[in-house]
């Protein structure tokens, strides 16, 4: 059977070229594993052994041996069923979540948790595991609000009904959710999030927005009557038994006391497992309503203040960090600073690659929009381009065309410009590498600081 293994594991890695091993999990979500070795004659070491060999340096580090030690000489290529590779996807997945026990650093958050928006596989959570030497698991999930992250980590719980009434023999089935308590949103990667309905475990995935179906990682014998409003719980292992990093609450940053209310529930989940905790601030954007003088920042500043009151030795001021971080030297960073937004210099630049985004007809050095042809980038507002050496500030869409663009952006100077031209965008709020890594040094700050604050059993 480790033959199979290697052959699944390594076709998956394949699907995963050049992205980091610890977005791996989010890939090929988690899966329990205690108990659920019936599914399948492949052991959890086994499992173990074929994820680790992606990676050389984590199959030495962990495992002590090399990827060829760990998938044997067998070629096996065939003979696998899908619910037979999906059971031990998610098996090898777990075991490298949970292989790490109390030294395990989980990023519990959202796309900001994810990282890789500059389409180069940075997050955070890659740069803190080179820091510290810690393996590490990569819970972000886009778009989600600070509840639903909550809700995946089994820290607040959610109800589900199913469509008819039952979990079926074989497909998938559609369920719903209480609104803003849903485990899996539209970005959710497949096969979904895992969790178990009436005693049955599988993928719950939103297929078209707010179209959830539940798929189960082996299907019951016969059909399984679901009460409406039962119980939906989430598959989490032992990722909340090392240390919690808590970067949640920025899609929903303005309902100050629900984002508090669902941290809290995060930490306590972190704290009764018997890990460690610390919790980010919310950072802002490159929005004129995030800016200083905009209406919601309050919001962001008012949200801070109360995690850090309440977090005492527990939190990090990340957005205040980030925007003392700008180079004066940088025109567009000197903006950002005086705007009190993280700087342009460690924020995302996603048009790169093979794909770049270019201008889909030329424009005058006053137009005010400008049309891009398809490309890696989604057009929308608050998005600072590139277009040769001219930076613009756009701060309305219509299609794939900039609206409202201020030419000549940071002091550069208005042009002219042929279509075709490559168009270089930075995004409004992500992190590129530079922020990625500077999140990650100001953790590894806190984690070396750690012998004077209070264990999580004693801390308020």
């Amino acid at each position: 059977m480790k033959n199979v293994c290697a052959s699944i594991l390594m076709a998956c890695a394949a699907a995963a070229a050049n992205t980091d091993h610890t977005l791996y999990v989010k890939q090929i979500p988690a899966v329990a594993i205690e108990g659920r070795n019936a599914q399948s004659s492949c052991t959890a070491g086994e499992a173990a052994a074929c994820f680790f060999a992606i990676d050389k340096n984590v199959a030495k580090q962990r495992a002590g041996v090399t990827p060829a030690e760990l998938l044997g000489s067998g070629s096996d290529e065939g003979g696998v069923s899908p619910s037979e590779g999906m059971a031990m996807r998610g098996k090898a997945a777990l075991v490298k979540s949970g292989s790490a026990g109390l030294n395990a650093i989980t990023g519990w958050g959202d796309s900001l948790t994810v990282g890789g928006q500059d389409h180069l596989g940075d997050s955070y959570l890659k740069s803190l595991s080179a820091l510290s030497g810690q393996p590490v698991n990569n819970e972000g999930a886009g778009a989600q609000t600070s509840t639903q992250t909550a809700v995946r980590q089994g820290a607040i719980p959610t109800s589900v009904t199913v469509s008819g009434g039952f979990i079926p023999t074989s497909g998938s089935v559609t369920v719903t959710f209480p609104a803003g308590h849903e485990p899996a949103i539209y970005q959710t990667a497949p096969p979904g999030v895992l969790g178990t309905i009436a005693g049955v475990e599988g993928y719950t995935l939103d297929n078209h927005h707010q179209v959830y179906v539940f798929t189960p990682t082996a299907y019951p014998a016969s059909p399984v009557a679901v009460s409406p409003g039962s119980a939906w719980l989430p598959a989490v292992g032992r990722l909340n038994t090392g240390l919690c990093v808590i970067w949640a609450g920025r899609n929903n940053y303005p309902a100050v006391s629900q984002v508090e209310s669902d941290v809290a529930a995060m930490v306590a989940k972190c704290v009764a497992d018997g890990a460690d905790y610390v919790v980010l601030s919310v950072i802002n954007g490159e929005y004129q309503y995030e800016w200083s003088s905009g209406s919601q920042f309050p919001h962001l500043t008012t949200l801070a203040a109360s995690l850090a009151a309440t977090y005492p030795g527990h939190f990090i001021d990340i957005r205040s960090a980030l925007v003392n971080s700008y180079d004066p030297s940088n025109v567009l960073d000197a903006i950002d600073f005086k705007n009190n937004v993280p700087p342009f210099s460690k924020r995302a630049i996603i048009s790169s690659g093979g794909n770049p985004t270019r201008l889909s007809s030329g424009i005058g050095s006053s137009d005010t929009t400008i049309a891009l042809a398809p490309g890696v980038v989604t057009v929308k507002g608050f998005q600072v381009g590139r277009i040769g050496s001219e930076y613009v500030f756009c701060t309305g869409a219509s299609g794939t065309a900039w609206t409202g663009c201020t030419r000549g952006y940071g002091g550069t100077t208005a042009a002219s410009h042929l279509s075709g031209t490559v168009v270089s965008v930075t995004d409004p709020i992500h992190l590129g590498a530079a922020g990625y890594e500077f999140v990650a040094q100001q953790i590894w700050k806190w984690m070396s600081s750690r012998s004077s604050v209070p264990s999580p059993s004693t801390a308020k």
